[in-house]
């Protein structure tokens, strides 16, 4: 472990602290397989196997000899925990990329990229969104990152960069469940948001074949959000960014 640094300051029953930690690469290692553009993660393996290893979104993958990886710490989360726990010098056990290069997720580019991050689910949301403008290929890419509260948020500079740069192309709209801020929605993320912040309506019958969605965070979330999607129309299927590719028979 070389740099351990807060982002997100901790205020117990209410905000779990998230910090940066950058790692030294083994000699003769390099990370150029990685692709964040394609949701590339890597795994932790907390030592004594009390757990299984824990996948995370790396956030920075191009610095010469170090890697860097943004986690949110949970009170009961025995993977957080450990990193947590590191100290500089200490030595873990991190590999990937996950999935392996030759079981790389599909891209299914359209006109319209939608991109929904939940809290820390911006690790992945942000890069891939950033993969997504510097392609070109779509018209617009619309991100909605969605936390509990203003503190929560983290990756304010590099948003307000790409929407600096990408000022016709990349649209960010920001969601609070229990706190409020000019210019931000505020409530949880339903369908009638859906609808609004991508523009989606479901008598027009192209928008099937012109979005396709990225959803990060945990199992509900997504669950939750694809049900929504799907009862406008859309499938999990057709109307997924990457596609895991389906296993070999």
């Amino acid at each position: 472990l070389l740099e351990k640094e807060t982002l997100v300051e901790e205020k117990p029953g209410k905000i779990c602290p998230v910090r940066r930690f950058a790692f030294e690469l083994p000699p003769d290692t390099h990370l150029d397989e990685f692709d964040l553009g394609l949701g590339d993660a890597l795994k932790i393996q907390v030592p004594g196997g009390i757990c299984k290893p824990r996948s995370y979104s790396p956030t920075n993958v191009t610095s010469k000899g170090k890697f860097e990886v943004t986690i949110k710490i949970y009170p009961d989360g025995q993977a957080s925990q450990y990193i947590d726990s590191l100290n500089i010098n200490d030595v873990a056990m991190i590999s990937g990329p996950f999935p392996p290069p030759c079981k790389k997720k599909d891209r299914l580019k359209s006109q319209r990229v939608n991109i929904i991050s939940f809290g820390i689910g911006i690790t992945e949301g942000l890069y891939v969104a950033k993969a997504e403008l510097e392609k070109g290929d779509a018209e617009k890419v619309v991100l909605l990152y969605a936390n509990r509260h203003l503190e929560d948020e983290i990756f304010k500079k590099e948003l307000s960069d790409l929407e600096n740069q990408f000022p016709n192309t990349f649209k960010l709209v920001k969601i609070f469940s229990q706190d409020s801020e000019i210019n931000a929605l505020t409530g949880r993320v339903n369908e009638e948001i859906l609808k609004s912040v991508f523009e989606l309506d479901p008598e027009d019958d192209s928008m099937i074949v012109q979005n396709n969605f990225l959803i990060v965070g945990n199992r509900a979330m997504k669950k939750s959000v694809w049900g929504m999607l799907e009862s406008m129309g859309f499938s999990k299927t057709t109307n997924i960014l990457l596609r895991k590719q389906p296993k070999k028979q």
